[in-house]
């Protein structure tokens, strides 16, 4: 190896260990970095280290260094993020179900690799999920793109929507009308799903929901009817959002629903795709495991006529003494 080569390869590895190694809270003794590099197979004493980072900061790398007591000490800041911010962003991706597990340990890997080496153990942190029900659809993370590009253009969108049926496979939720097309208005998410909420003329109020994680093979269309551009700029979301539901404050127990098929989709969405679902023609029934509490009596009431909660008997006896109280 040439002495210029061998000069830009020590360059290199100088840059790489304090922008991996390094923290403004963390920096790098000389001996810390020379041994570093000796175990890389290269040779550097304290003057050329010395002289190598002034290299690298006329060059704009920016390298910082202070002396403390008779130590060098080296770092580099080279993350727009503080570690409090790399945090937030991390749990918020381990907690969103609206991505899938493999895009979720992908993205983040990406952040925390924005904090170093130093800073790994971010990797290994570990999240406690109330909601396990993890996206499956691959493409669900283009999709939102596509949306986001389609109302920007002001275009319509066209997809196949699929929804999981007793055994948990996705399927067209309409086989004689594979594909949808609608006029996205803007993403929102709600209940711990990401929706598209659309213009349709023929509703009441103007309005269709769908699920993101649900659409397939998107395609951007025409243009926008101009209905739906008007609708659209005078649209409040923040207004028209509501308040996520959850299930707990109660008795934990085991507890068997009978329900409609159709309602498939939300036992899923609620209890996740672990749970075993057993359908005879339009009837199904599951066990789950729920926090007896007034807000799953309220979920449980918004299906009445379609669900109903069949064993265990104190279940039962709890269900009629919260309906005498009401």
């Amino acid at each position: 190896m040439t002495k210029d080569n061998h000069q830009k390869i020590r360059l290199l590895r100088i840059y790489e260990i304090l922008r991996n190694e390094s923290s403004p809270a963390h920096g790098l003794k000389t001996s810390e970095l020379t041994n570093k590099l000796a175990l890389l197979g290269i040779k550097c004493d304290r003057r050329t280290l010395s002289r190598d980072v002034e290299l690298l900061n006329s060059e704009g790398f920016e390298i910082f260094k202070e002396k403390i007591g008779h130590n060098m000490i080296y770092w580099m800041d080279d993350s727009n993020f503080s570690n409090p911010e790399l945090n937030i962003l991390l749990t918020n991706i381990q907690a969103d179900k609206f991505l899938p597990e493999e895009k979720e340990i992908e993205l983040a890997s990406k952040i925390s690799a924005l904090s170093g080496q130093y800073n790994s153990r971010m990797k290994e942190r570990k999240l406690v999920r109330f909601n396990s029900a993890k996206c499956r659809n691959k493409e669900v993370y283009y999709i939102l793109d596509f949306i986001y590009d389609a109302i920007h253009e002001q275009k319509q969108i066209s997809f196949e929507y699929r929804i999981p049926d007793e055994n948990g496979n996705l399927v067209l939720h309409n086989s004689s009308k594979p594909r949808h097309t609608v006029e996205p208005i803007v993403p929102m998410i709600k209940d711990d799903n990401f929706y598209v909420i659309c213009f349709d003329a023929k509703k009441k109020d103007f309005i269709c929901t769908y699920r993101i994680d649900r659409m397939y093979s998107i395609k951007i269309e025409n243009e926008m009817s101009k209905e739906a551009v008007a609708f659209s700029e005078n649209f409040d979301a923040a207004e028209y959002n509501k308040e996520v539901r959850r299930m707990y404050g109660g008795e934990q127990m085991k507890v068997t629903l009978e329900f409609d098929r159709k309602l498939i989709p939300i036992i899923y969405d609620e209890f996740g795709y672990d749970t075993k679902i057993k359908a005879e023609g339009n009837l199904c029934t599951a066990k789950i495991n729920v926090q007896i509490s007034p807000t799953f009596w309220g979920w449980l009431f918004t299906f009445a006529g379609e669900m109903k909660l069949t064993a265990p008997q104190k279940a039962i006896e709890l269900e009629k003494e919260y309906l005498r109280k009401c």
